[in-house]
């Protein structure tokens, strides 16, 4: 993922740090996935497909023409899964800040050592997802994109704590994923 070589750290993480540096990387990549993800929503609401491959069907006629009777639109056009804007709101990737991702408003996270789990808490989210799926589906895609965007901010993360050279990924929630 990372072109160059790769130089041995200074000194081996302690068994306590090994742990932040894990939950660190996990929540930058959560953060970017939301990002990643977010930008693949808004490419499905408007054209219907997003670049993971992800296609959502067309709204129905009958929709359509009562989203335009209603002036219910996004960047000027009818789009898909845009009404109230509250779904839209709770998918908009949160910050990331001392290490930790914070959610927006809408939205509920859980990131571990082993796990990172993300929980939309808009009420009509569930039927939404099950008509048209508001993640990526290619999650694998989606993880190694935002692993690969994650990756030089840790580094630098690393240098900042002491850490020389680039040393290889701590065990991740990716690994682990690959394991099972």
């Amino acid at each position: 993922m990372v072109v160059g070589k790769r130089i041995s750290v200074s000194r081996k993480p302690t068994a306590k740090e090994n742990q932040d540096l894990v939950l660190y990387l996990n929540n930058l990549v959560l953060y970017h996935a939301m990002k990643l993800n977010y930008t693949a929503f808004i490419q499905k609401a408007k054209t219907g497909s997003d670049s993971f491959g992800d296609e959502w069907k067309p709204l129905a006629e009958k929709t359509l023409k009562w989203k335009q009777r209603k002036k219910i639109l996004y960047s000027g056009k009818v789009a898909i899964n845009i009404r109230t804007r509250e779904l839209l709101q709770a998918m908009k990737p949160g910050y990331f800040r001392n290490g930790r991702y914070l959610p927006p408003p809408g939205q509920s996270v859980e990131v571990t050592t082993k796990s990172i789990s993300v929980e939309i808490e808009v009420p009509y989210a569930d039927a939404v997802d099950a008509v048209r799926p508001i993640f990526v589906l290619n999650l694998d895609s989606l993880l190694t994109e935002a692993l690969n965007k994650a990756l030089p901010l840790f580094y630098n993360y690393l240098r900042r704590k002491g850490f020389k050279g680039t040393p290889p990924v701590p065990p991740s929630f990716l690994d682990r994923m690959k394991e099972e």
